[in-house]
């Protein structure tokens, strides 16, 4: 009887020990994914924050700096990812558009291939629209998952671009960089 209970005992380690644990322990790109493809996301907005150099203010006369931060609707933005790393949807032109996304840095970045986040200087501020002629506004591919729950999702992206000012009156101009910073908010 002893032997029997002592095999058992062993037979129940054994068996304890040498099942698969079942790893319910989920990486945050993996968490972020599934929170990603579940339902469709909504554009809410886009809150541009322009940081310049030099200031606008030695070169454009009465220059208002609080004009620099503004929001674009972006109300028209429709995105539905899927959990094959593809996306459909609209962009800020109500135009369908699709392409991939992937997570990077365990979950931290966000890369969306397809879709261009581009701002149209029509769509900013008329005092500042001077300042953006002919500058390409498209900002990079990837960004920083800045919030990203069931029901809001927020990204952010920046970019820099040197333009030359036109000096009145001089014939000359002054190099100005142009760095927009943009938070785009998504809802559910």
């Amino acid at each position: 009887m002893k032997k029997q209970y002592f095999l058992y005992l062993i037979c129940s380690i054994f068996t304890l020990f040498s099942c698969k644990k079942n790893d319910a322990s989920l990486s945050q790109t993996e968490i972020n994914s599934q929170i990603l493809t579940s339902k469709e996301w909504k554009g809410d907005k886009a809150n541009v924050d322009n940081d310049v150099s030099p200031n606008p203010a030695l070169i454009i006369p009465n220059f208002d700096a609080s004009i620099l931060k503004f929001d674009v609707p972006a109300t028209n933005v429709k995105l539905t990812f899927k959990s094959d790393n593809t996306f459909s949807g609209t962009g800020l032109d109500n135009q369908p558009i699709s392409g991939r996304w992937e997570f990077q840095e365990n979950g931290a970045k966000l890369k969306i291939t397809g879709f261009v986040l581009q701002l149209d200087a029509s769509q900013l501020p008329a005092q500042i629209q001077p300042l953006l002629v002919g500058v390409d506004l498209t900002l990079p591919d990837v960004y920083d998952v800045k919030e990203l729950t069931d029901t809001k999702m927020t990204l952010y992206t920046t970019t820099s671009r040197v333009i030359n000012y036109p000096i009145q009156g001089t014939g000359g101009s002054i190099p100005i960089t142009i760095k927009p910073k943009v938070n785009m908010y998504f809802l559910r």
